[in-house]
């Protein structure tokens, strides 16, 4: 496995929603086009990017829910139209796009295999292995950190973990370092997403408090790393609306 916006403002989900995450993506809806960014920008701002394609979805997604692989789809051409439509549009090409929705669209996030990404949490350190990215030393790490989410709901203690322990851990390939700040920017990013949903009002948005979402934000967007920064984002923001909505088959 080496492998529409025209009411974006309105219905952005209620006033109290952290200002400072949404920032960006509203000032692009003033039709001014993102800065292109290379792949390095795009790792280094992949938590940013990431909570404004969740934000597009909720903002302009069908008024009835889909589910299993009909949500996955939603999601995709979503986040691939928040792309083109924030001036990244030469930051994918049709190869990646195709590439991304093989592993993601067809074979459902429920189910199991070696044929597509899934939400099943305890296949989750087998995924990363199949990627063929990551070392058995930084598998190790992702491993301590599921198990204390396994363990604790509390959120605040998961993330304490994440930006001493797991941001302590020292790694030697590029691709466990780049792994290890990648997650790190997703999941602090995602933190604040859903913290800042408690206080909020996201209309229209069934959204559940749960540390999952979170930690599954930053393994898809591990897992979307064999598609490049653009698919690692995309993956991630799949992994985020699929756990909590549930998607099944």
């Amino acid at each position: 496995m080496k492998l529409k916006k025209n009411h974006f403002i309105s219905c952005l989900l209620g006033a109290g929603l952290c200002s400072a995450i949404f920032i960006s993506a509203c000032q692009k809806e003033t039709g001014e086009p993102a800065e292109p960014m290379d792949g390095d920008e795009m790792m280094a701002n992949a938590g940013k990017i990431h909570n404004e394609m969740i934000t597009y979805f909720y903002a302009n997604r069908e008024v009835t829910p889909s589910k299993g692989s009909i949500l996955t789809a939603e999601v995709l051409d979503l986040s691939w139209e928040y792309l083109l439509h924030n001036g990244y549009e030469s930051s994918f090409t049709p190869g990646t796009r195709n590439a991304v929705e093989d592993h993601l669209k067809s074979p459902g996030l429920k189910t199991t295999g070696r044929t597509g990404f899934t939400l099943d949490t305890a296949s989750f350190i087998s995924q990363l292995s199949e990627t063929g990215l990551y070392s058995k030393h930084f598998l190790k790490e992702m491993k301590k950190v599921m198990a204390l989410a396994h363990l604790k709901d509390d959120r605040s203690e998961i993330r304490e973990y994440v930006n001493s322990n797991f941001k302590n851990s020292r790694f030697r390939s590029e691709s466990d370092i780049t792994g290890q700040h990648l997650y790190i920017n997703i999941f602090n990013a995602s933190y604040d997403f859903w913290e800042a949903w408690e206080t909020s009002s996201l209309k229209g948005a069934n959204l559940k408090r749960s540390s999952w979402v979170i930690i599954n934000d930053g393994i898809g967007g591990l897992l979307g790393m064999v598609f490049g920064p653009v698919g690692s984002i995309v993956t991630a923001t799949v992994f985020s609306v699929g756990t909590n909505e549930e998607i099944q088959d």
